[in-house]
């Protein structure tokens, strides 16, 4: 499952297949439950990319991407850090 909550107070979504972290954790920070958005793999399976998580506590944003060359450079030019994969995304085209 790929769940789904939004913080209003910094106006960003976070989306997790971690269900302590949706039950509870990401509760304690401020974020509201929004539901089970749908499912995902949580290993690479044939015809699947990576769905890359970062976050800017400067700016109080989470950046999701499937783009590796995103998910490094975002993190080192914009003041994200990397928080890993969340899980295996069908790839577009």
């Amino acid at each position: 499952p790929l769940y789904r909550m939004w913080n209003p107070y910094i106006t960003d979504h976070l989306y997790t297949t971690n269900y302590e972290e949706y039950n509870s954790g990401a509760i304690r920070c401020g974020y509201a439950k929004e539901g089970l958005l749908g499912y995902i793999y949580n290993t690479n399976v044939a015809g699947t990319v990576p769905l890359y998580r970062l976050w800017n506590p400067q700016i109080m944003d989470h950046l999701y991407t499937t783009n590796y060359y995103e998910y490094n450079a975002g993190a080192a030019s914009y003041g994200y850090s990397k928080e890993g994969v969340t899980g295996y995304i069908g790839s577009i085209g």
